[in-house]
């Protein structure tokens, strides 16, 4: 959550629901509230929960991807973009250059 209050997020509203995800979200930076459950955290309408999530994908804070269970849409899962951390480098012909790991939520 340290990392969301440092963004400069000019529209309250959205640093609050990006908050809010952030407090919902795993190891793995990823969670799945509705947008309700968003709105009722928040104290927001679900437009405007709508909107913010919106504009957080827009501007590359989050990213959605729709869920799906029985055939029947489910709450979006919402990946954060927090910065990663540098990997080290690595020496040797085994080195693969696999992805960095995600900083440590605070």
């Amino acid at each position: 959550m340290a990392w969301a209050f440092r963004q400069n997020i000019q529209k309250p509203g959205a640093k609050l629901v990006l908050l809010a995800l952030c407090d919902f979200a795993d190891e793995s930076w990823s969670c799945f509230p509705g947008q309700a459950t968003l709105a009722e955290k928040t104290s927001q309408g679900e437009r405007t929960v709508r909107r913010h999530l919106e504009w957080l994908e827009q501007e590359g804070f989050i990213v959605s991807h729709a869920r799906f269970s029985d055939g029947r849409r489910t709450s979006n899962r919402y990946t954060i973009h927090a910065p990663h951390i540098p990997a080290l480098p690595r020496s040797g012909p085994s080195a693969s250059g696999a992805g960095a790991p995600l900083p440590e939520k605070e």
